[in-house]
């Protein structure tokens, strides 16, 4: 990795599966645009609502990337599925 780590940790996309507690959406926020947040879940381990809602009341986005991360990335990422 020539030019680091973070470098190269901005190339990918991110799900919000194991990161929707308010401090690791903060950190990841600093390493990617909301472009590059989609929502994701671990079901069965994971339930969506729970995972929905403590994305929304974290804080850490508004309700414009909210609905960002929700449909919009996702659908602009995989448009197959529109």
């Amino acid at each position: 990795m020539p030019n680091g780590f973070v470098h190269e940790a901005r190339k990918f996309y991110y799900d919000t599966a194991a990161v929707y507690a308010r401090a690791p959406l903060l950190a990841l926020r600093e390493v990617v645009t909301v472009d590059q947040i989609v929502f994701g879940t671990d079901v069965p381990w994971g339930h969506c609502d729970e995972i929905a809602k403590a994305v929304a009341e974290s804080g850490v986005f508004n309700t414009d990337e909210l609905k960002q991360i929700d449909r919009e990335n996702a659908l602009r990422i995989l448009p197959q599925y529109r």
